[in-house]
């Protein structure tokens, strides 16, 4: 009995450990096969994924963190609340069997956390050794929101000329001051799809402002993967579509000189797939006569994030434009009759009438978190009719392209490193025809009237681009940037109307093969401070008409125009991060400078006639003085300082070697403050505009000016669905007397003064509504 007892004790001890084996087998296995719920944390603006993101369980005491590259799991479904310092902080129902896309939005003042698009590869902007300023929505929402000048003009070392809303010049570190009209020898691109044709000339103006999330501004030729442009680069980011909210926008803007703005957007999101579309209707009899402005556009912007891998994204930007152009105006009615037009151009009614659209479809493919690969379709077209008081312009413009690059990470001294490979080729056709303008023929009610054809000519330009860049991390504080850019441009010139005849102008031109290379410093002094110097080197090339000789035949010697570009600066926060900075110390050589050479009322020639040397200094400040739940109170400043001289400058028998360069301000100074507390705010911004020469002789000169513009509103948020903002604001509070853009080296015809002068407008006023309104799920 004893032995029996013993023996059913040792059968017991096994069947137990057995059963206790089994139990720990089993807890293991349902813990390695237990469903999790999967999601990815991504940047709003530029998609990218956010590492270290703080995700937290609200109704339960679980926290994780995402990976570097945004993934993330969690267990059990529910409302979780997403945080990383320099964005705002989201809560967000997450699902099951679904992948989550998380978007965070940044906060425009976090310095250390903006991620800019500058080398393809989106960095923080504090690695970077380029001067790069960004410009928020939160900052064109404070200004005058019918035009980018008020923002741009804020930005040291740019300054945007403008002499109503279709006409302005934008110029970046003096590159672009000597073109005759419009913004020339500075890239410009909508996200990724090129906006400057194959002439180099960029219209930004036409974009309507409220779909714009950020604008980055690449300043000299520091961006060797956007073309190594000789002023820099601008980027307009437009707004993406949130995902998992349905909302609608709508805004009303009334204001003087018969300003009527009407802005509709709505956003449709999904787990994946969200929808942008905004519709806008500006108006405008402006200040001065012959100065109506009509523009219509509707913008759609869809991303769709088809599984972890890949990503899908269409833009499409299209309006239609008609503005009456009043011209510039002599010294005589600058002075005493600034609100006229141009007696030719009032009496031929001249205006642009525009077609305009531009599209793009991007796919981003992720092979792993280490190895991206980036295409892009784009295209673009114009339709343009624009009568002058010497000839009536049709246009038709039709550009196609493709961008694709590679983009990789790697380590170095167990540093993360990465580069970008990448092309970029787009084709362009222009038809552009002139025809007789027999206004003078008829009664001044009837404005221009089409007469026999002049000209028809049909170009083809062929642009192609190949870049590589390398950010390479010797140390976790020190990086190093090599870059280079390749550029081959050719075109084609068809004389349409003369073809195969002895007056037959036909011919095509290849500029030589070129090579910009780039190499850059960034450290990091501390987690807040940088400091980074840069070479690099551009270009520009010229346009058709610079091509021309007098008797139309292609001028087989003219040069693109290069330059070098030597820069050391520094940003970052002080103070406990309320002081933000940036400074930057450049010296620019320009060679082969391009001079057009006017020779008639629409007829330019174009000579390398020398070289200008451009240095300058540039600082901008932010300080935030008061910063609490109900009460904010920031102060901001900025300083252009220039000296950019002819430093060989020879236009015919005129020697001017040490002049100041032409169409730009020696000095340029901002100063404004924001005032913030629950629902109020107000803006305040002061700039001084120094003169500016306006002859390459340097004989005459703009006066010096002090505008003030101002802006005060109310914003209320409703049961936290509904938000109303209204405001109101006052430009040119002073009431000063200035140019707003001037035309340089003006020519006289007929015995009549040179026209040099656009004026600005004086005091005006403007009021606005914004309504938003969330709809619930």
């Amino acid at each position: 009995t004893i032995l029996n007892i013993i023996l059913i004790k040792k059968k017991l001890k096994k069947v137990k450990f057995k059963f206790l084996l089994f139990i720990i087998i089993f807890l293991n296995y349902t813990n390695y096969t237990q469903i999790t719920i999967d999601g990815k944390v991504v940047d709003q603006n530029c998609s990218i994924g956010l590492s270290d993101v703080i995700i937290k369980n609200i109704y339960k005491d679980s926290t994780v963190l995402s990976k570097s590259d945004g993934k993330f799991c969690v267990l059990v479904d529910g409302v979780y609340e997403f945080s990383k310092k320099g964005y705002f902080k989201k809560t967000v129902q997450i699902r099951k069997d679904v992948f989550n896309i998380i978007q965070l939005e940044i906060k425009s003042t976090e310095l250390n956390e903006i991620n800019v698009n500058t080398s393809q590869k989106p960095q923080k902007l504090k690695n970077i050794p380029s001067s790069i300023s960004i410009i928020s929505q939160n900052e064109i929402k404070r200004n005058y929101d019918i035009s980018l000048v008020p923002s741009l003009n804020k930005i040291s070392g740019i300054y945007m000329h403008s002499g109503a809303l279709n006409t302005n010049r934008i110029t970046i570190r003096g590159i672009g001051a000597r073109n005759p009209y419009g913004t020339s020898k500075i890239r410009c691109f909508y996200e990724d799809i090129p906006i400057t044709n194959g002439d180099g000339e960029s219209n930004i103006d036409v974009f309507e402002l409220s779909s714009i999330s950020n604008i980055e501004i690449i300043k000299g030729p520091n961006s060797s993967v956007y073309g190594s442009g000789l002023g820099g680069a601008i980027r307009l980011n437009p707004k993406k579509g949130l995902l998992n909210e349905k909302k609608i926008e709508t805004s009303l803007l009334i204001g003087s000189f018969g300003l009527i703005k009407e802005v509709v957007n709505a956003n449709i999101g999904y787990n994946k797939n969200s929808l942008n579309i905004s519709f806008s209707n500006t108006e405008r009899k402006g200040y001065r006569d012959n100065n109506e402005y009509n523009r219509k556009s509707i913008i759609i912007n869809s991303t769709h994030f088809l599984n972890e891998k890949n990503v899908f994204t269409f833009l499409g930007n299209f309006l239609s434009l008609k503005a009456f152009i009043p011209s510039s105006l002599n010294e005589e009615n600058y002075l005493n009759n600034p609100s006229s037009a141009d007696y030719n151009w009032e009496q031929s009614k001249g205006h642009e009438d525009n077609k305009m659209g531009i599209f793009g479809f991007n796919w981003k493919h992720y092979f792993n978190n280490k190895f991206i690969l980036k295409n892009s379709l784009f295209g673009s077209f114009r339709m343009g009719y624009e009568p002058r008081p010497f000839n009536i312009l049709s246009e038709n413009n039709i550009v196609t392209g493709i961008r694709s690059r590679l983009e990789k990470e790697f380590e170095i001294f167990n540093e993360k490193s990465n580069f970008t490979f990448g092309f970029e080729i787009f084709n362009e056709n222009h038809n552009f025809q002139k025809h007789e303008n027999l206004y003078q023929n008829f009664s001044s009610i009837n404005g221009s009237v089409q007469g026999n054809i002049i000209s028809d000519f049909d170009e083809k330009r062929l642009v192609s681009n190949i870049f590589f860049e390398s950010n390479i991390n010797l140390f976790s504080n020190f990086k190093i940037i090599v870059a280079l850019n390749h550029n081959r441009t050719n075109y084609i010139l068809e004389d349409v109307q003369n073809f195969m005849t002895s007056n037959d102008q036909s011919g095509s031109y290849s500029f030589n093969n070129i090579l910009s290379p780039k190499f850059g410093l960034s450290y990091l002094m501390s987690e807040k401070v940088n400091v980074f110097g840069n070479i690099s080197h551009g270009f520009s090339t010229p346009k058709l008409e610079e091509t021309l000789l007098p008797n139309g035949i292609i001028n087989q010697d003219i040069q693109p125009e290069l330059g070098w570009n030597f820069e050391i600066g520094s940003r970052g926060l002080l103070i406990k991060e309320k002081l933000q900075y940036n400074l930057s110390f450049y010296r620019m050589n320009i060679s082969n400078l391009l001079v057009s050479r006017r020779t008639d009322f629409d007829e330019y020639i174009g000579i390398n006639a020398g070289k200008t040397t451009h240095e300058g200094i540039e600082f901008e400040l932010n300080y935030i003085l008061i910063k609490s739940n109900h009460l904010s109170f920031e102060i901001n400043k900025s300083l252009t300082i220039n000296n950019h001289i002819f430093k060989e400058f020879i236009d015919l028998d005129n020697n001017y070697a040490g002049n100041k360069l032409t169409g730009l301000p020696n000095n340029i100074i901002n100063s404004g403050f924001i005032l913030k507390n629950k629902n109020i705010y107000c803006s305040f911004n002061l700039q001084h505009v120094g003169e500016i020469p306006v002859t390459d002789n340097n004989l005459i000169f703009t006066e010096k000016f002090t505008i003030l513009n101002s802006k005060i509103g109310l914003n209320v948020i409703l049961k936290e669905s509904f938000e109303i903002n209204t405001f109101f604001g006052i430009n040119n509070f002073t009431n000063q007397s200035y140019a707003s853009q001037i035309l340089i080296n003006a020519s006289s015809f007929g015995g009549n003064q040179p026209r040099y002068y656009y004026p600005g407008e004086p005091i005006n006023h403007y009021l606005g509504i914004k309504l938003n309104y969330i709809f619930k799920n």
